[in-house]
């Protein structure tokens, strides 16, 4: 083997070596986005809110709470669409939706800004 041919060797490693990295960040990018949510049930989002299940099922059938799976009779409500819903009711122009006055909102939601 020549130094030549080495040299080109090491050339097309080295090439291929940063091809593979790209692909890596390719791949780990993709999955990042592809990051799986927590769902909660009817009766833990009640809880979460601090309203009745009853409550959150008419939000449901409202269609305030998006992205909702039926499980058979079951309900699973994403955490994206119970934090969507959080920050309608603590918007700074008013009580938003779910709540009749602005006293009972702070009272409702006091601490609780994010669920995770």
């Amino acid at each position: 083997m020549s130094v030549q041919s080495a040299d080109d060797l090491i050339t097309a490693l080295q090439h291929r070596c940063r091809e593979l990295l790209g692909e890596v960040h390719r791949l780990q990018g993709e999955r990042a986005r592809r990051a799986v949510e927590k769902y909660y049930s009817v009766p833990e989002t009640a809880l979460l809110l601090s309203f009745s299940a009853r409550w959150v099922r008419d939000q449901v059938r409202a269609g305030a709470l998006e992205r909702v799976v039926r499980i058979g009779r079951d309900l699973r409500i994403p955490a994206s669409s119970i934090n969507r819903m959080v920050e309608q009711w603590t918007a700074p122009d008013g009580p938003g939706i779910g709540a009749r006055t602005e006293g009972e909102l702070r009272r409702r939601m006091a601490g609780r800004r994010e669920v995770i």
